[in-house]
Parts: C-alpha cells; structure tokens; sequence
C-alpha cells in the first residue's frame, strides 16, 4: 500500500465517521462510556454495569469495522438491535479475558524464571545482561500480542465466532505477509486513540467531552484497523441483507 492511497483512505474514513447524525450517534457511545466508567469507580458491586456498557461499546465498534470494510465512505451505523451489539461485545470480551489472562501467566511465569536464573549466575555482568533481555523481551511479547489481538478483533468482525475470535496464529501468518503495511495501520491507529484521550486532557473543559472524545478516536482506530486490513488481505465484504419484514395474513 502506498503512502499516498494509505492517505486518501484515511481521508475517506474520517469524512465517513463525520456524516449524518454523527454527533448522536458518538454521543451515545460517550454516555455508555462514562456510564461504565462512574459505575466501577463507584462501587465494584456496579462491574456487571461497566461490562454491559463495554459490551455494547465493543460490539458498535465490531460493526463499524464490518460496515468500513464494505464502504470506506460509509457513515457511522446505527444503534439499533442492541442484543446483537451486546452480544458481540460480550463474546469479543470473554475471549479477549482468557487469551490475555493466559498470555499473562505464560509470559509472567517465563519472566520470572529467566530472572530468577540470572540472578543466581555468579556472572554479575551476565545477569544484568539476561535480566534486562529477559525484561525486554517481555515487554515485546505484550507488544506484538496487542497488534495481534487488534487484527484478530477485525477478523472476528466479519465473522463473530469463538473460532475467529481466537485465529491468532492465521493473524499472525498474514502479519508476516504484509509486516509494514500492518504494523504500520496499528501505530496510526493506537496514535489516533491516545490524540483523542490526551488532547481533551490538556484543558479542564476538555476533561467532560473525554468519554465522548474518547469513543469518536476508538472508532476511528476500529476503522483504521479495519481498512488496512481488509486492503492488505484484499477482502470483499458485502454486508448481508436483513429479510424483508413479516407481512400479515390481512396484507
């Protein structure tokens, strides 16, 4: 992918989450926002709140994906059949619990090893070496998890199921393929996530727009995933037809 058609792409997906009632629709994903952030922070009793208001946040985001992969230029999708929004959601966060709660046992429990063992080494030069490797490397698995978990969340999107939940290892084959294009889709998006978080930060005022500001770069950061996904994997979505409603025996 070209700098230059990666810039036009990135034009036509902004102009797309900019249209039409835009301001409702991120609204709304805003109150869900700040609704699950008061309820934890208030009492842990209130976590079913915060995961059902993730849910629906999590679930609008996979449809934005799956709406952008058909259309660049497509404007936000509605906030209807919120079962369906919250069931993707909560489906993508059950999964994403265990691969992370299973990532992080294995790495913590390989760090720990590593670093026990240099620091029984009588070479005080080779510990210090094997430790601050053994940190590094650490660090480096949780980075290349996160890209990989990003891709896999566009996967899912297109499919919603267990299994396309968890293709890390086809993620990580096509993440092979097309390393730089890749890679390249997730630093854009994570630094359109912290802009929209940091900038609103700066000022007081800004602090009360956050849960909202914070939703539009999510989104963005959803759809720019899902771009360069789709481009580098040369996918075709259509996104499926709904059936025409019931009629009557009257009708």
């Amino acid at each position: 992918m070209s700098s230059e058609l990666a810039t036009v792409d990135i034009e036509r997906l902004v102009r797309g989450v900019f249209r039409d009632e835009w301001m409702a629709k991120t609204g709304i994903g805003g109150v869900l926002t700040a609704a699950g952030l008061v309820a934890i922070l208030y009492s842990f009793s209130f976590v079913p709140i915060t995961v059902a208001c993730w849910a629906l946040i999590f679930g609008y985001a996979l449809r934005c994906m799956r709406v952008k992969i058909a259309n660049a230029e497509a404007k936000l999708p509605d906030w209807n059949d919120w079962g369906d929004l919250f069931l993707s959601g909560l489906t993508w966060i059950a999964l994403q619990s265990i691969v992370w709660a299973l990532f992080g046992l294995v790495a913590s429990l390989c760090l720990l090893f590593f670093v026990a063992f240099a620091f029984n080494l009588n070479n005080a030069a080779l510990s210090i070496a094997l430790s601050v490797g053994s940190s590094i490397l650490f660090l480096a698995s949780i980075a290349l998890m996160a890209v990989l978990s990003a891709y896999v969340m566009v996967h899912f999107s297109l499919e919603e199921n267990a299994r396309a939940g968890l293709a890390y290892i086809k993620v990580a084959q096509d993440l092979c393929k097309s390393p730089r294009e890749l890679i390249s889709g997730f630093i854009l998006a994570s630094s359109i996530q912290f802009l929209f978080v940091a900038i609103p930060c700066i000022t007081i005022i800004g602090i009360f727009v956050l849960p909202s500001s914070y939703f539009v770069g999510t989104l963005i950061s959803a759809v720019v995933l899902a771009r360069h996904w789709s481009s580098c994997n040369n996918i075709n979505y259509t996104l499926p037809v709904p059936p025409p409603p019931a009629t009557s025996a009257n009708d």
